[in-house]
C-alpha cells in the first residue's frame, strides 16, 4: 500500500463506495454491541476511521478503520467481507488487526509492522481507545491496566521492542 494520499473529499467513486460499504457492514454487525462506557460501539470504529480519514490514510485504511474489529467481535469472515465487494487490500488490513484470543502481544505487534498500512489503523484504534472522553468513564483500575496495556503495545508497534513484558492479549 502506498503512503497515506487521500481525503475524502478527492476520492474516486469506488473509493467512496468501499468506505461506504465498510460503514454499512460495520454499522449492522455492531448493531447492539456497547463499549465499556455503556455507549453504541460503533462509535468507536466511526471515530476510528474518521481520525484516519483526517489523517490523509488511503481508503482501504479507512474502510479498515471501520471494520477492524469486525471479525474479532462478530460472526462475519472475511470471505463474508469479499461477497460484500470489500477489496483484498482492505481485508489484508482488517486481518491483520484481528488479535486472536491467545496471540502474544509481541507476535501481534509484529504482524501489524509486517502489514503496511496497519500500523496506523492501530495508533488510530489505540488513540480512540485511551481519549481521555473514553478513560474518564472506567473505574481507577480498569483505566491504568489500559494506559498501560496501550503504552507498551504504542512501543511495540514504533520500536518493534521485544524486551516489553507481554500485558496480555486484550488489546483491542
Amino acid at each position: 500500500m502506498s503512503a497515506p494520499r487521500c481525503t475524502v473529499g478527492f476520492m474516486n467513486e469506488e473509493e467512496k463506495k468501499l468506505i461506504a460499504t465498510a460503514q454499512r457492514i460495520a454499522t449492522s454487525a455492531h448493531a447492539g454491541q456497547t463499549d465499556q462506557g455503556g455507549q453504541p460501539y460503533i462509535g468507536h470504529p466511526q471515530r476510528v476511521a474518521t481520525r484516519l480519514a483526517d489523517q490523509g490514510a488511503a481508503p482501504e485504511q479507512i474502510a479498515a478503520g471501520w471494520l477492524h474489529d469486525v471479525l474479532e467481535d462478530t460472526d462475519w469472515t472475511a470471505d463474508m467481507l469479499r461477497q460484500e465487494g470489500i477489496s483484498n487490500a482492505t481485508i489484508t488490513l482488517v486481518e491483520a488487526m484481528t488479535h486472536p484470543h491467545g496471540e502474544p502481544n509481541v507476535k501481534y505487534a509484529a504482524r501489524l509492522r509486517a502489514c503496511p498500512g496497519a500500523v496506523q489503523i492501530k495508533l488510530a484504534d489505540i488513540a480512540d481507545n485511551t481519549d481521555p472522553k473514553r478513560m474518564a468513564v472506567l473505574d481507577d483500575e480498569r483505566r491504568e491496566r489500559m494506559t498501560a496495556k496501550y503504552i507498551k503495545m504504542r512501543r511495540l508497534l514504533a520500536e518493534g521492542d521485544t524486551t516489553v513484558p507481554d500485558a496480555g492479549t486484550d488489546i483491542s
